[in-house]
């Protein structure tokens, strides 16, 4: 059976206050995962 893999690129422009919360959420996950 062969799997069919479909992906999208799609470029965002976040303003800096939502830049400064995906850092913080990324890093929040970052912690959780290797503790």
């Amino acid at each position: 059976m062969r799997k069919l893999l479909k992906s999208f690129k799609t470029e965002i422009n976040p303003t800096e206050e939502q830049k400064v919360r995906i850092r913080k959420t990324i890093g929040t996950c970052r912690f959780i995962y290797n503790f």
